[in-house]
């Protein structure tokens, strides 16, 4: 297909070709998708009231390689800090420091929906948003 690479993205969950989208990198075999750091800071100031910063807690180095560069990633936490507090959301992701942050499927969603709780405190928007971005990404898979 004229859309893949093999060759330059390979998806780091299962070894599938993936696509480019915009500045993203799509697995259509295992719904994975890899985001640059830039773009997750962006999603997350988006759709978090009051976002501040972001940080990760790295556990250690994975068995999984960025499908940008092939460095083995580091296995992580996200630390999202707004204001005075912080949430940490659960799924653990798995990052390459130079080109982003690899989220198997359903880990955005999780990610974006612990931001939106942490600065909205009934969270209903918050989690239609999750559901929203999930619907949206899986329409644009064909």
């Amino acid at each position: 297909m004229p859309y893949r690479d093999a060759d330059m993205f390979q998806c780091p969950a299962c070894g599938e070709a993936m696509r480019a989208y915009i500045e993203r990198l799509c697995c259509d075999a295992c719904t994975g998708i890899f985001i640059g750091l830039e773009d997750l800071t962006a999603a997350l100031d988006d759709h978090a009231l009051g976002m501040g910063t972001i940080a990760f807690r790295d556990a250690a180095v994975g068995a999984r390689g960025c499908p940008r560069c092939r460095a083995p990633m580091t296995t992580c936490h996200l630390v999202a800090v707004f204001g005075e507090g912080s949430a940490l959301p659960a799924p653990e992701l798995d990052r390459c420091a130079k080109h982003g942050v690899w989220f198997d499927v359903g880990e955005l969603a999780k990610v974006l929906e612990a931001a939106r709780h942490a600065t909205e405190p009934d969270g209903v928007a918050g989690a239609a948003f999750a559901r929203a971005i999930v619907e949206l990404w899986e329409s644009g898979k064909s």
